[in-house]
């Protein structure tokens, strides 16, 4: 039995870029094509002169014929009745694309590729984009995040005793003094209570808060010298740079902070830093509290006081720098070790 069908098209001639509408006819092995305004005398053509492309969505199938002119078809039952009748036998891939399970399983590819990207690509990226900004743009950054987050009263003058300050701010500059670029700056915060959080030119904030609910001067210093561990690793750049990579590497380039100054404000105050990125910054502050006399432990109090705080302002700087357990005894055992060496 002679297979038969006929479906409408657009005939494009290649001449003109108007369509011409035109029907074609399958019998057997011949294709009639018919200018359905009559205008034109019907062309007989072997069915083997129907060269079918992939379908590409938006609805529509193509086929080119000889002399460069193509017919674009609605998809549908009458497209499918004549390509059965044509004897076309779909490609794998156009199988695959009408295929349920092969959209879902597309879908979870790409969603695994995009997981995959911002676990493992993004932060390799960001890393490597970090390493190259030059100091003297990240301590130019830090002057302007100063400056807006005193403009949007996230930061105020601090409200402590002078003589407070003063102690402080030499104890900061006592431990600085060897990481040229450093600064330390004590702030009113009502808004993020108990904090510390360091820019990526170096320069380290210390809230009223945190000063406050300090034992003494030692827990200040080994919240200074983790601080530090940050800026030196660049933590906040790198995180800062996953955030919005493309807008804060250009800005950094270009000088041009104003597009990116809002958003790193928001990423650096309200920083959540990774557990390998906090597990960094303590092994360094490790080492500067040893260097200044300090055992590690210090800063393994103070997390571990914040970490059972009822209430207050406490949580406000665990919210940013998650105290785990693991953390808290990594610190002690780095205490414990550097006793065991002095001992020896």
């Amino acid at each position: 039995m002679r297979a038969t069908a006929d479906i409408d098209a657009r005939l494009f001639d290649g001449q003109s870029s108007r369509p011409r509408p035109v029907t074609l006819t399958i019998d057997g092995d011949t294709v009639e094509l018919r200018d359905r305004d009559g205008d034109t005398p019907a062309e007989q053509l072997p069915r083997g002169a129907l060269d079918w492309q992939e379908p590409l969505g938006g609805g529509h199938r193509s086929a080119m014929l000889p002399g460069g002119r193509r017919c674009e078809f609605a998809t549908g039952a009458a497209l499918d009745r004549f390509l059965r009748a044509c004897g076309h036998r779909e490609t794998a891939v156009t199988r695959w694309q009408r295929s349920a399970l092969f959209a879902f399983a597309a879908l979870l590819l790409v969603l695994a590729g995009l997981i995959a990207a911002y676990r493992w690509l993004l932060p390799a990226a960001a890393e490597g984009l970090a390493a190259l900004v030059p100091e003297h743009s990240l301590q130019a950054l830090d002057r302007e995040l100063l400056a807006s987050l005193h403009t949007s009263e996230v930061l105020a003058p601090s409200r402590l005793s002078s003589a407070t300050v003063d102690g402080m701010t030499r104890l900061g500059r006592g431990l600085l003094a060897s990481h040229p670029g450093t600064s330390l700056h004590i702030r009113s915060a009502p808004n993020i209570g108990a904090n510390a959080f360091a820019l990526p030119g170096g320069s380290i904030v210390l809230t009223d808060g945190l000063l406050e609910l300090a034992d003494d001067g030692r827990e200040v210093a080994a919240v200074i010298s983790h601080e530090l561990g940050h800026a030196q690793a660049r933590h906040g750049l790198r995180q800062l740079l996953q955030a919005s990579i493309v807008a804060v590497t250009i800005g950094l380039w270009s000088g041009d902070f104003d597009s990116v100054l809002t958003l790193a404000g928001t990423v650096l105050v309200g920083a959540s830093y990774s557990r390998a990125f906090e597990y960094e910054a303590d092994a360094l502050a490790a080492d500067h509290l040893t260097r200044a006399g300090l055992p590690p432990s210090t800063l393994a109090s103070i997390l571990a006081r914040l970490a059972t705080a009822g209430g207050g302002d406490g949580p406000r700087y665990l919210s940013s720098h998650p105290p785990t357990p693991e953390r808290i005894r990594r610190l002690r055992a780095m205490d414990a070790s550097g006793q065991r060496e002095s001992d020896g």
